[in-house]
């Protein structure tokens, strides 16, 4: 997961909940942003539509499995 993290710094105007115009001011913050592949399967799995799966994980190969009634499957289970 961290070759798909990216970050940096920004400044940004917050708002403090003062009357204008004074009711905001300038901060700082640091945003990490990344992907998590697996909740986009997640979704796909747990839809109705797509067998109503239940979203798991495979320790061994450590990849997304969506449980299905009687098997697995490494998408959904329709």
């Amino acid at each position: 997961m961290l070759a798909e993290c990216a970050s940096y710094t920004s400044i940004y105007w917050r708002f403090v909940g003062a009357a204008p115009p004074y009711n905001q001011v300038a901060d700082y913050g640091i945003r990490v942003d990344y992907d998590i592949p697996v909740t986009t399967h997640c979704f796909q799995c747990q839809e109705p539509a797509k067998g109503n799966g239940v979203c798991g994980f495979d320790v061994q190969s450590r990849q997304f499995l969506c449980l299905c009634d009687g098997r697995n499957s490494s998408t959904y289970c329709n």
